[in-house]
Order: C-alpha cells, then structure tokens, then sequence
C-alpha cells in the first residue's frame, strides 16, 4: 500500500487506448478525488457524476486511475 507522503509512480497506460473523439471513462456516481491512491490522502475535489475522464495511469493494484489532473479516483467508481 502506498504511504501518505511518499511519492507515488502511476502505472502508464497504453497510449492509444481509445480513438480520437471517443468519449472516455465515466464517473458513474459522484465521487472524491483525492492526492494519491487511496483514502488515506487528502481530498483533492468532488467529481460529478457522468464526468468524463482522461486516465493518465493506475496504481500497482489496479484499484485506482491517476487522471489528467494529477489526482486520483477509485477504479470501482469509473466505468468505461
């Protein structure tokens, strides 16, 4: 588990994923942004419900997106 205060390195993801004009990930119920992957950092921002994403990477475990902001967001609560 990444530590609070320790720097964490995204897993990339594959360039490319989806085509251009396609509409990406959606945040399928509202949802807290938060510094790193995992409750434990502070929170960044709320996002709304239906928000589309750009994902920038993931964390080892594969439970949470990095997304352009440089925030992060539960996987479970991402569809797409």
């Amino acid at each position: 588990l990444p530590i609070p205060g320790q720097p964490v390195l995204p897993t990339p993801l594959p360039p490319g994923s989806l085509p251009p004009g396609t509409a990406g990930p959606t945040v399928i119920r509202e949802a807290n942004s938060r510094s790193g992957p995992g409750t434990a950092y502070p929170l960044v921002s709320a996002v709304p419900a239906g928000t589309v994403l750009f994902l920038t990477g993931r964390s080892a475990d594969g439970a949470w997106y990095q997304i352009s902001s440089g925030a992060w967001i539960a996987a479970g609560l991402v569809a797409g």
